[in-house]
């Protein structure tokens, strides 16, 4: 027993340690088994990772712990056309370090009483563009953005009876942020020492994520989850490019799902999530006319201009014996970034809209198991509106992207 307790210990440390340094991701990027079916889970647990959609879901997963890594490879890039300065005009390259890497972990223990309680570290969001040299529309040095929003989550679950279950993770939350070559904004900048080119700036917060799972007959379930806005500490490295002097809060999200069951091999899935963006200003704020009337930094400062997203989200497991099971899903939301607004979302290029995945999963014996999945994010571009002459010339900004992605990940029962 002692030695249990010790290699999961050393399990957890190791991994937590990794991810911290490591991790590289977009959304909430959790679960081999849940990213093989486009991570519609909700209402469908899997593994220990189905803190990061569900928490109620743990008390379904028995004893077990997760151990993955994940893998994207991006392509992107942003034009500017017609510009009267061309200087600006160009195709620039925003993925080259195309390769990164996402490790994930999560360990569940019944408990007496009908409780369950787990640990998870897994990535909710992330972002990362690098250019290979400036964007002379946005500064004078390489160009780049990049965004980690990691997740410990310490979960309790209380099956109430047979047919339903509540449950609710306690969120240790840590974002880090740093941003390059945007010179151009710091003449319009309420804090023009901390606009760009600062390094690594943390922020941390705690926050929770409540949980129900309920099922309907052996055939059907439906599962609920509700991560409330959390309150973050400021980035007062960026005070003058963030709006309210640095602050970016967690934005709250709601996610529903349903699976079917009509057999016991064939579990069908659809989940739908929204994320309300809109509640930080610094992604809420418009970039233009904002950045000529209030200066970067402040409460209406110029943002990203971003929309609220709803993901939807299907999935279909197969359990072909009892050694294999293979999985298959598709992932739609309309992306964030508005036509209106390329210009300040050249950083982000998060232009992806729709996502295939499959993956599988082989267990060699009644306790171990590995996973897999791969996935393809189809290209997407979204044409910008014409821009004011003063001061950038006109023209207008294109955004793309695309991606790939897949990972692997072992699977032991206790």
């Amino acid at each position: 027993m002692q030695k249990k307790f010790w290699r999961q210990s050393v399990w957890i440390g190791l991994t937590i340690l990794a991810t911290f340094l490591a991790t590289k991701a977009e959304a909430t990027f959790a679960s081999t088994k849940a990213l093989g079916m486009a991570a519609a889970n909700t209402a469908a647990p899997q593994d220990s990772l189905i803190v990061a959609y569900n928490p109620a879901g743990i008390t379904e997963v028995g004893d077990r712990f997760d151990l993955g890594i994940n893998y994207i490879r991006t392509e992107s890039r942003a034009k500017v056309k017609g510009s009267l300065n061309p200087l600006y005009n160009g195709s620039f390259d925003g993925a080259k370090t195309k390769e990164i890497f996402a490790p994930e972990f999560g360990l569940a223990k019944a408990l007496p009483y009908r409780l369950s309680a787990g640990l998870a570290v897994y990535n909710s969001d992330y972002l990362k563009t690098k250019f290979g040299r400036p964007v002379p529309i946005l500064g004078t040095t390489r160009a780049g953005l990049e965004y980690v929003h990691e997740t410990v989550a310490g979960t309790i679950a209380w099956q109430v009876d047979p047919c339903q279950t509540i449950g609710i993770s306690i969120n240790y939350m840590v974002q880090r942020f740093k941003i390059e070559g945007v010179q151009n904004t710091i003449q319009a900048s309420a804090f023009p020492t901390d606009v760009t080119n600062r390094g690594y700036n943390y922020s941390h917060g705690v926050g929770f994520t409540l949980g129900w799972l309920g099922h309907f007959t052996r055939y059907f379930s439906i599962g609920i989850s509700y991560r409330p806005r959390t309150h973050m500490s400021r980035f007062h490295k960026y005070k003058g490019f963030f709006a309210e002097r640095g602050r970016l809060d967690i934005s709250s999200l709601l996610t529903a799902g349903i699976a079917f069951h009509p057999f016991c091999f064939l579990t069908l899935t659809f989940d739908v999530q929204h994320i309300n963006w809109r509640e930080n200003r610094s992604l809420r704020n418009k970039s233009i006319p904002n950045v000529f009337i209030h200066p970067t930094g402040s409460r209406k400062g110029p943002g990203f201009d971003w929309t609220n997203q709803t993901f939807y989200r299907a999935g279909i497991a197969y359990a072909i014996n009892d050694e294999w099971t293979v999985r298959a899903g598709y992932r739609y939301a309309h992306t964030s970034i508005r036509a209106r607004s390329t210009l300040v979302n050249i950083p982000t290029l998060t232009c992806t809209q729709s996502y295939v995945t499959m993956g599988a999963t082989w267990s060699w014996n009644a306790c171990s198991e590995i996973s897999a999945f791969v996935g393809y994010g189809f290209k997407h571009s979204i044409k910008g509106k014409p821009l004011p002459a003063i001061p950038f010339g006109g023209g207008r900004v294109d955004l793309e992207e695309q991606k790939m992605i897949a990972g692997i990940s072992l699977g032991q029962s206790y």
